[in-house]
């Protein structure tokens, strides 16, 4: 009998760990599967318009995440680290291409909407999952430094950006 507890004990804490490495019960990458439209986003108060974001999807796949904007922008490829164990949960994004310039494609402050990706550098951020409403922050620009909280103000230097899911 003690042996049978034993093993049933041992198999939940296994599956307790792997739905904890996967993302707090699907909390993690596999919640975040699919194509996502670009519908808001502010770096250092101040906010992209409508047009902006209007021609930008995200598509995520396993640990692959693609940013494609209009036709003539480079798309963008990271490959995506989660942990979802955490509060708030934590995302690394580690740039497999550099971007491009965003030509004509600038804030109200004159920076280029978004962080450059460098390649090979990781950005640290940390998201939240709300149904079909992903709500992502960057570290400011160069930063390796994680923002603590969801702020985009001119203090935090961070961006914010926010995804829906397409359907």
């Amino acid at each position: 009998m003690n042996q049978r507890i034993m093993t049933i004990a041992g198999l939940l804490a296994a599956t307790v760990a792997a739905i904890a490495a996967a993302g707090e019960g699907g909390r993690g990458k596999e919640s975040l599967q699919g194509t996502w439209t670009w519908v808001a986003y502010e770096e250092a108060g101040a906010k992209a318009t409508p047009d902006q974001m209007r021609d930008w999807t995200m598509r995520i796949k396993r640990d692959t995440l693609v940013l494609q904007g209009p036709s003539d922008l480079p798309k963008i490829e990271a490959t995506i680290r989660l942990d979802a164990g955490t509060a708030p949960r934590q995302i690394d994004l580690i740039y497999a291409t550099p971007s491009a310039p965003r030509r004509g494609r600038s804030n109200s402050s004159g920076s280029a909407m978004g962080p450059v990706p460098t390649a090979e550098r990781a950005t640290p951020g940390i998201y939240r999952l709300d149904g079909d409403t992903l709500r992502v922050c960057l570290a400011a620009r160069g930063s390796t430094r994680r923002p603590a909280k969801f702020d985009g103000s001119k203090d935090s230097g961070a961006g914010v950006y926010v995804f829906k899911r397409k359907k």
